[in-house]
């Protein structure tokens, strides 16, 4: 492990891959994202934008921003960072230029917010929907408050005032609550001048992602130490990520669990996870017991037994098949004692595990009545 100051935070979770520049004259798309011809945003006659130019250079030379990165061929990212304040505070302001075609004319363009008292149902808060609009946070200051609006904080500061900054940007709401375009990034400021020469620190981040499969409620997210190297490195840190899935019953405390994968990003800026040093692993709580833990995974991951074809004993072996297969990955641990907490469970393979199980015991029903699952 590179030596270096380790510093914590927990950030919540989805990723998408970024093209990137280091200014707004810097680098454009790699060549992958150039060829083809870019998707434009198709805007309807009535849609309005706060600034426009026939392209990204022009709109980053008429508004210079002190970073901007690319997303494919069709939009960009723009960073603003001002002069602290009498308080001390700056404000960083973010936007998000798009390709747009409207009318049959091409151009690029920062989108523009409704009117006061424009209705919803209007033609410009209807095109805005999941899209990104000029927004603002304080750093230091911001918050967290509830996913929909901009943020900004310190993930870490290395002692010689080099910071990395996480800021997390939603987009315009959709029809419902959960319906944002949110993306979140690491910004290295190499000084504390942080107007000066930021760079992208990492690809999008896995922010506030969760997801529903019935009534199991699935949340990702992902913890990072921070490692700083000297200043004059070439990479000036890197990244040990924990990375996790839990899982929540939407109508019930219990049951739940989470599944944890540890990884290292490291290289280049902005820095990608360039491997992953675990195997995926639980960690027990106080409560669990590896026999818990299986009853726990047959629920989330061998609901089928609850279908009318499986009998009380095929039910049984699917739950003693998860069992014996939690005993063979994690043999000096046993199996019916109360694990202590922060114990670490090696997991298995769910979807693999399942189908094994489900075939055993569509194996047995075929076997013992000739009909079954099929």
């Amino acid at each position: 492990m590179m030596g270096g100051t380790r510093l914590k935070s927990v950030l919540l979770c989805a990723a998408t891959t970024l093209c990137f520049a280091n200014s707004a004259k810097g680098m454009g798309p790699p060549a992958s994202a150039r060829a083809g011809t870019p998707a434009t945003l198709e805007a309807p006659p009535e849609a309005r934008f706060s600034r426009t130019a026939p392209t990204w250079e022009g709109l980053a030379q008429a508004h210079p921003a002190n970073l901007t990165w690319a997303e494919g061929t069709n939009s960009r990212f723009f960073l603003w960072v001002s002069e602290p304040d009498k308080f001390g505070p700056r404000t960083l302001t973010f936007d998000r230029s798009y390709l747009v075609k409207q009318a049959g004319r091409t151009f690029w363009a920062f989108l523009g917010l409704p009117g006061d008292g424009e209705p919803w149902s209007s033609p410009q808060w209807q095109f805005l929907i999941q899209k990104h609009v000029r927004a603002e946070a304080k750093l230091p200051g911001s918050h967290r408050p509830d996913g929909r609006v901009a943020w900004a904080e310190f993930l870490s500061e290395s002692p010689d005032g080099r910071a990395l900054v996480r800021i997390f940007y939603p987009s315009v709401m959709g029809a419902r609550p959960d319906h944002i375009d949110s993306r979140s990034w690491l910004i290295y400021f190499p000084g504390r001048d942080y107007g000066q020469k930021p760079e992208l620190a990492t690809i999008d981040l896995p922010d506030n992602s969760g997801y529903r499969i019935g009534t199991t409620i699935c949340t990702r997210a992902v913890g990072f130490d921070v490692v700083w190297h000297e200043a004059a490195d070439q990479t000036p840190f890197h990244l040990i990520a924990h990375e996790s899935v839990r899982h929540d019953e939407a109508w019930e405390d219990e049951p739940r669990y989470t599944i944890n994968v540890d990884s290292v990003w490291t290289g280049a800026l902005p820095l990608g996870k360039v491997r992953q040093d675990s195997a995926p692993y639980a960690v027990a709580d106080g409560r669990t017991s590896m026999n818990s833990l299986a009853e726990t995974l047959a629920h989330f991951h061998s609901g089928w037994t609850e279908a009318k074809w499986v009998s009380a004993e095929q039910r049984a072996l699917a739950i003693t098949m998860w069992k014996d297969e939690l005993a063979r990955l994690n043999s000096s641990l046993r199996p019916g004692a109360i694990l202590e907490e922060g114990t670490r469970i090696a997991s298995p393979d769910t979807a693999a595990t399942d189908k094994r199980i489900l075939e055993a015991v569509r194996g047995a029903t075929n076997a013992g009545s000739g009909g079954g699952r099929r």
